[in-house]
Order: C-alpha cells, then structure tokens, then sequence
C-alpha cells in the first residue's frame, strides 16, 4: 500500500493493485482541516482514476456539524461531477457522536448520488466488499 499523503488527523493510501483509495482519519477534525483532508482526497482520486474508496473513521474521536453540512452541500456535489459512479465503504466510528454522523453522511450520500456507499464495522469488511463486483459482502447497512 502506498502511502499519497499524510495530513493533520489523516493518511490518503493506495492499494495500486485492489484499484483502492483508503482516507484514514483520527482524532479531532476542525471544519478548515476537515475540508482540507477532503479536498485533497479529491483530488487525489480524480488523479488516479479511483473509483473504489474506504474511508476509515474508526480513529476520529469528533468533526463538526459545520463539517458534515460542508461535506453534504459542496463537497459531495464536487464527487458526483468529478467521479460520477463510485463504490465507498465507510467503517463507522467508535465514538458514538461521530459514529451517528457518519451514518448521516453515509444516508446523505445515498440521497443526493449515485455512489454506492456502505457502512461497515471492520476495515476488513470494507475492504471486501469495495472490491467486488456484486454485493455478497453483508453491510452494516
């Protein structure tokens, strides 16, 4: 796995040979950090051509609700512009705020794109599943 970019509260990987974009996020974000580790996420995918991603939030301790209103409103729009079909795994938070806002973007995700997005309670779950082609991997949801 390599690794694209360290950042404040998050490492951008790559599996070059699953096709695989893992953000891996811990800690607390502040709003201006939390745009900034998705803004480059972005755009790192978009210069690999990644259509598989994992997002890893089991570190996170919290994010603002700033935050996750950003991310639905104009982070999420720039998505579905750049890389219009997508496969996301999202393994959830252990905090139970974080945990329950990130359930939040996941279900926003699903509303306002045509990514298929998941949540899931292992990395190795998601790592699973975002690689098949069909959808025999259970989800948490």
């Amino acid at each position: 796995m390599e690794k694209l970019q360290t950042l404040p509260n998050a490492e951008i990987l790559f599996d070059q040979e699953a096709e695989v974009m893992y953000l891996m996020l811990s800690g607390t974000i502040e709003l201006e950090e939390y745009k900034h580790i998705f803004e480059v996420f972005l755009q790192e995918g978009i210069k690999l051509g990644s259509k598989r991603f994992v997002i890893q939030q089991g570190d996170m301790v919290k994010s603002s609700m700033a935050a996750r209103a950003w991310l639905v409103a104009k982070w999420l729009p720039k998505v579905q512009k750049s890389i219009p079909e997508c496969r996301a795994g999202v393994v959830l938070a252990k905090s139970l705020f974080t945990r329950i806002g990130g359930e939040y973007l996941v279900g926003a995700a699903r509303k306002l794109t045509n990514f298929n997005v998941r949540t899931f309670g292992s990395l190795e779950d998601a790592q699973q599943w975002v690689v098949m082609d069909n959808e025999d991997v259970p989800a948490d949801n």
